[in-house]
C-alpha cells in the first residue's frame, strides 16, 4: 500500500515516504495532537488479513513499547484502521540521520589511512551503543532477531538508535527473499516446529538459519557480523542468493585476514567469541562486549601496521605485535573463554586459543590422546590429528588464516611433523611416510616404514633432509626426497628399550628419549647415531633441548641448564607447572584442551529406533551393562562435585574439564543405577568389565608405577585388588567368562620379546584360579575379545595393517579361525542367549547367526541389522552393549561444534629466562 503526502491515518498525517523493506513501508508523519514528527511503519497487506498474527503483533508491540533506552528507537503505539483499508501500522520515534549501511558504504568509497571500513574510533563508538541497546532489551527478555546495519540509525551527533526491536517475532510475516541477500526481506517463519527460519540471511546465527529456537545469543552473533562489517567494509557472509548465504553461515568462517592489522587484539578476541557457531560456546552476554568496548583499548605495536595484502607474508611482524600485547591478550582470553586450569606462563610467552575445523553435522569426531598438535618451527602453521568418521585425519591451520583444512588425502594419517623451515609437512599413513609442500598441499609417499603404527613416537625432520622416526624397533631414518626407512639405531632387546621421542639439536646431534622397564633415559647421539651417551635416567619423561634439560619425576617437571659440550647440569633446577601430558616438548607447545562433543546414552531397537535413557549428555565412553541390566559402568566426565548437570551447563564447562583426562587417555569411571540415578566412582582408566555376580568390575591401571589389571567392588567402597601385574607394558580387560574362571584382556606384554616386533594389541586369556596365561597365536594385533555365553567361542577383532576385521575361534583350543567380516568390522558382542554375534561396520550394526554344534557349512554371512549415526570410540574400544531382551545400549552425539587448540608460543624462551633468573 502506497500513501501520498497529506493522507490521514487517525491522528497522523503522512508527510513523505522514508523507505520500504521486508517489514513494510515506512513514512514520515505528523502527530497532529502532540505536534511532533514520527515514523509510521505500514505492515504488509498479507499480515493485515491474518487475525492470529495481528493479535500476536499487538501483544508484542505492547512489550516493545515498554523499552525505554537512549539507544533504542521508541515505540509509541499501534495504529489500526478497519475496513476498507485494513491498515495496521506501528508508530515509532523518528530518528534523523543515516543508517549504518550507508555509513559503511561511504567508508568503502573513500577509505581512510587505516584501510577500508569506518574509522576505528567511530566503529567502536557505534558498536558500544549497539551493545548497550541490546543489553537493555535482553534484560527485559526481548531479542531483536533481525539486527543488521539497515536497522541501525546514526544521528548527526553520533547517537546510535537501533530500530525494529523484536519486530521480526511480532510480525512473523510470510514475505519472500529478494535479490539483495544482505537486505533481503525477513525470511518467513511460523514457529520452529515448521522447520522455517526467521531473520535476514546474511546476519542470521547458525541456529536461526537451521530453524531452531533462538535466544539472545542470536543477537550476539548478529552483533559480531555487524562489527566485522564496520571494521572491514565487507559482509562476513555474502552470496548471490539466500540459500548460498545460509550455506556460508553454516559452513564457512569469515575472512579474518580482511580485518585491518591495527585492530586491537582484544577486539579481535571479542569478534571470535561473538562468531562462535556453537551457541553454547558463544559470548554469553552482550554486557561483556559493552564492558570491553567501554574501556581503553591498547594500541598495537608498530610492527602490526601491515596491510591486508601483505599480512600473510608478514607473520614475524605479527608475532612481534602479539608479544607486545601478550599480557592484555591473556587477560582478555581468560575473561572471555573458559580454559583449562593450567597456570599462566610467563610474560615472554603468548597463549592463544585457536578454533579447529567446523565439524560436520551428524558426524562425530574423537580426540586421540596419543596425537598431540604440533606447531611449525617458524610459528606459521598448526597441524592437528583427529579421528574423523572415516578414520584418522590430519588438519592444517595457518595461524594467519581463518580455518583448518584436511590434508591427508582422505587416507588417514598420524604423527605429523614439520620441516625445519616450516614449509613442508610429513606424516605416517598406511605403513609409509608421506610428505607434502604446504603451498601445494598434495601429499606424496616417501617410502615404507616397517613399524607398527601404534609403536611410533614423536618424529623429527633433520636439517640434512632425513626423517627421523622413533619406535619400538629403535630409531628409523629415511630420506625426505624418497626411499624406504632403515634402522639407524636398534633397540637393545636385553634392556627392552623403546625409542619415544627424538629432538634435533642446533649442532645437528640428536637427543632421544628411550623408555625401559626401570624408567626413561635421555641420550645424546651424533648425527649418524653410532655412539650413544646417557644424559639422565630413571625418569618418567625427559627431553633435552640444546642447553636445557627437562625432566619429570614423581609427576613434577623440572628444568636445568646443561653445559652444551659435556651435557652436565649447570646451576640449580627450577620447577615447571602446566606442562600438558602427552605433548611433545618443543620451542612452542600446543594441545587440544577439550572437545565440544557430548554424547547421550540411548536404547536402540533392532530396527535402529533410539530412545534416550534419561542421563544428561556428557563426554562418555565404554558403556557396559551389569549382568542384571540394572546398572551401567562407563567412563563419564562430570563436574568436580559429581552432580548431574544440564546439557547446557555440561557444554559450557566441558572444555575446562576434559583437557587433563583426554591428554592422559582416561575418563573417570562411574557406575550408574538406571532406575534411581545413584552413582559410584571407580578407580582405573579403561573399559570396565563386570564379573558375573555383578558385585565387582575389572579395570586397568596404567600411567603410574603399578600397571596391569585390578578388581574392585562396584560401589567403590574398597580400593582395588590387583589381578595381574605387568612389568613392562599395559593391559586392558575386555570380558570375563560366565563361570568367572577366565579373564580376557589385550595389551602390551613384551616379556623379553625381540624389540620392534608388533607388541600393541595382543590378545590374552588368563585363568583367574590357576593364573595360567595364554597369548592368542595371531600375527598383527588384536582387540575386543568377547567370550560366548556358553564358553565355546572367542570373538575378537584383528588387524594386520590398518583395517580391523572380526574373527571367531573355538575356545579354549584356538585351533580354527573364522573371519566374519568382509570389508571391515570391529567391536564384537554376543546376544544374551548366545545365538547371535553382533559387530560394527562403520555406521552399520551387523548380526551373524551362531551355528549349532555339529552344523555343516560353518558360519553364515553377516547381515546388516540397522544403520545409524551412533558414537564410536577411538582404538576400536567397545562403544555399546547388548541388553538381555535384545536391545542395544549405545551413545549418540548430543551436539557438534568445534575442536579447540591451546598454544603457547616460544615457551622454551621463557624457561631459559627463568633459569637465568634462578626462579
Amino acid at each position: 500500500m502506497s500513501l501520498g503526502p497529506g493522507t490521514k491515518l487517525g491522528l497522523y498525517e503522512i508527510v513523505a515516504p522514508l523507505g520500504a523493506g521486508g517489514m513494510g513501508e515506512v513514512y514520515r508523519a505528523r502527530d497532529t495532537k502532540l505536534n511532533r514528527d514520527v515514523a509510521i511503519k505500514i505492515l504488509p497487506d498479507a499480515f493485515a488479513h491474518d487475525a492470529d498474527r495481528v493479535a500476536r503483533f499487538t501483544r508484542e508491540a505492547q512489550t516493545l513499547a515498554a523499552l525505554n533506552h537512549p539507544n533504542i528507537a521508541q515505540v509509541y503505539g499501534v495504529l489500526e484502521e478497519g475496513a476498507p483499508t485494513h491498515v495496521h501500522a506501528l508508530v515509532m520515534e523518528l530518528v534523523e540521520g543515516e543508517d549504518l549501511s550507508a555509513l559503511i558504504a561511504r567508508g568503502a568509497a573513500a577509505p581512510g589511512p587505516e584501510g577500508p571500513g569506518l574509522r576505528l574510533e567511530e566503529a567502536l563508538s557505534i558498536a558500544r551503543q549497539i551493545a548497550e541497546a541490546l543489553e537493555a532489551a535482553h534484560e527485559q527478555g526481548i531479542v531483536h532477531r533481525d539486527l543488521k546495519p539497515a536497522n541501525v540509525k546514526v544521528r548527526p551527533d553520533g547517537t546510535v538508535k537501533v530500530l525494529d526491536f523484536g519486530l521480526a517475532k511480532a510480525m512473523d510475516p510470510a514475505g519472500a527473499s529478494g535479490p539483495d541477500v544482505a537486505n533481503s526481506p525477513t525470511i518467513p517463519a511460523r514457529a520452529t516446529q515448521m522447520g522455517m527460519i526467521l531473520g535476514t540471511a546474511a546476519y542470521m546465527a547458525p541456529e536461526q538459519a537451521r530453524g531452531k529456537a533462538v535466544d539472545k545469543r542470536a543477537d550476539i552473533w548478529a552483533f559480531g557480523v555487524v562489527l566485522y562489517e564496520m571494521l572491514t567494509d565487507r559482509r562476513a557472509y555474502h552470496a548471490d542468493d539466500v540459500s548460498d548465504t545460509l550455506a556460508a553461515v553454516l559452513t564457512r568462517d569469515v575472512d579474518w585476514a580482511a580485518i585491518p592489522p591495527g585492530t586491537p587484539p582484544r577486539l579481535l578476541r571479542l569478534l571470535e567469541r561473538c562468531l562462535e557457531r556453537d551457541a553454547k560456546l558463544r559470548l554469553r552476554d552482550i554486557g561483556e562486549a559493552r564492558v570491553l568496548l567501554s574501556g581503553p583499548l591498547e594500541p598495537p605495536a608498530p610492527s602490526a601496521a601491515v596491510s591486508p595484502a601483505t599480512r600473510r607474508a608478514a607473520w614475524p611482524g605479527l608475532l612481534g605485535w602479539l608479544v607486545a600485547a601478550a599480557a592484555t591478550a591473556v587477560a582478555v582470553m581468560t575473561a572471555l573463554r573458559p580454559v583449562p586450569a593450567v597456570p599462566t606462563y610467563g610474560p615472554g610467552t603468548i597463549r592463544l586459543m585457536v578454533a579447529g575445523p567446523a565439524l560436520e553435522p551428524g558426524a562425530e569426531y574423537t580426540i586421540d590422546p596419543t596425537e598431540a598438535p604440533v606447531v611449525s618451527p617458524d610459528g606459521r602453521t598448526l597441524a592437528v590429528v583427529l579421528t574423523a568418521p572415516d578414520g584418522k585425519a590430519v588438519y592444517l591451520r595457518p595461524l594467519d588464516g581463518s580455518h583448518m583444512v584436511r590434508v591427508d588425502g582422505g587416507g588417514g594419517g598420524r604423527r605429523p611433523f614439520f620441516s625445519p623451515d616450516g614449509r613442508s609437512l610429513a606424516f605416517f599413513r598406511s605403513g609409509g611416510m608421506w610428505t607434502m609442500d604446504l603451498t601445494e598441499r598434495r601429499p606424496g609417499l616417501v617410502g615404507r616404514l616397517d613399524e607398527n603404527p601404534w609403536d611410533l613416537g614423536f618424529p623429527a625432520w633433520h636439517p640434512d633432509g632425513r626423517l627421523l622416526v622413533p619406535g619400538a624397533a629403535g630409531l628409523w631414518s629415511m630420506p625426505a626426497s624418497g626411499g624406504d626407512a632403515t634402522l639407524m639405531v636398534a633397540s637393545d632387546a636385553s634392556r627392552q628399550e623403546r625409542f619415544e621421542t627424538v629432538n634435533v639439536l642446533r649442532d645437528g646431534r640428536l637427543a632421544v628419549e628411550v623408555r625401559m622397564p626401570d624408567g626413561v633415559r635421555v641420550e645424546i647421539l651424533p648425527a649418524d647415531g653410532r655412539e650413544r651417551r646417557a644424559v639422565a635416567s630413571g625418569l618418567e619423561r625427559g627431553v633435552l633441548a640444546d642447553d636445557v634439560l627437562l625432566t619429570k619425576r614423581d609427576g613434577q617437571w623440572r628444568a636445568v641448564r646443561v653445559d652444551a659440550a659435556r651435557f652436565e647440569p649447570v646451576g640449580s633446577s627450577i620447577p615447571l607447572s602446566g606442562v600438558p601430558e602427552g605433548t611433545p616438548i618443543a620451542r612452542s607447545l600446543a594441545w587440544i584442551d577439550g572437545s565440544s562433543i557430548l554424547r547421550e546414552l540411548v536404547w536402540v531397537s533392532r530396527t535402529g529406533a533410539a530412545t534416550p535413557v534419561g542421563i544428561a549428555p556428557a563426554y562418555m565412553r565404554w558403556p557396559r551393562l551389569s549382568p542384571d541390566g540394572l546398572r551401567v559402568a562407563l567412563g563419564l566426565a562430570r563436574d568436580t562435585a559429581g552432580r548431574s548437570t544440564s546439557p547446557a551447563e555440561e557444554s559450557t564447562t566441558v572444555a575446562r574439564r576434559l583437557g587433563p583426562w583426554l591428554a592422559a587417555g582416561s575418563v573417570p569411571i562411574c557406575v550408574l543405577d538406571l532406575k534411581s540415578g545413584a552413582r559410584a566412582a571407580l578407580q582405573g582408566n579403561s573399559e570396565p568389565v563386570w564379573l558375573p555376580d555383578g558385585r565387582a568390575a575389572v579395570t586397568s591401571m596404567y600411567g603410574g608405577i603399578a600397571r596391569g589389571l585390578a578388581e574392585q567392588v562396584a560401589d567403590g567402597s574398597r580400593p582395588m585388588d590387583t589381578v595381574l601385574s605387568v612389568k613392562d607394558g599395559d593391559a586392558w580387560p575386555t570380558d570375563v567368562s560366565r563361570d568367572a574362571a577366565w579373564l580376557v584382556y589385550y595389551g602390551v606384554e613384551r616379556d623379553g620379546r625381540v624389540a620392534g616386533t608388533p607388541d600393541l594389541g595382543d590378545l590374552f586369556v588368563l585363568n583367574r584360579r590357576t593364573k595360567e596365561k595364554r597369548r592368542l597365536p595371531l600375527p598383527g594385533y588384536q582387540r575386543g575379545g568377547r567370550l560366548s555365553p556358553d564358553g565355546r567361542w572367542l570373538a575378537f577383532q584383528s588387524a594386520q595393517r590398518d583395517t580391523w576385521e572380526v574373527h571367531v575361534r573355538p575356545f579354549p583350543s584356538f585351533d580354527a579361525d573364522y573371519r566374519l567380516s568382509a570389508d571391515g568390522g570391529d567391536e564384537p558382542a554376543w546376544s544374551a542367549d548366545g545365538k547371535e554375534l553382533y559387530f560394527r561396520r562403520g555406521p552399520d550394526m551387523m548380526a551373524v547367526r551362531v551355528p549349532t554344534p555339529g552344523a555343516a557349512g560353518g558360519w553364515p554371512p553377516a547381515q546388516v541389522l540397522f544403520t545409524g549415526g551412533f558414537a564410536r570410540d577411538h582404538f576400536g574400544d567397545q562403544s555399546y552393549d547388548v541388553t538381555r531382551d535384545g536391545r542395544f545400549l549405545m551413545m549418540r552425539p548430543a551436539f557438534i561444534s568445534q575442536i579447540h587448540v591451546q598454544m603457547v608460543f616460544d615457551w622454551m624462551a621463557e624457561v631459559r629466562a627463568r633459569l637465568a633468573a634462578g626462579r
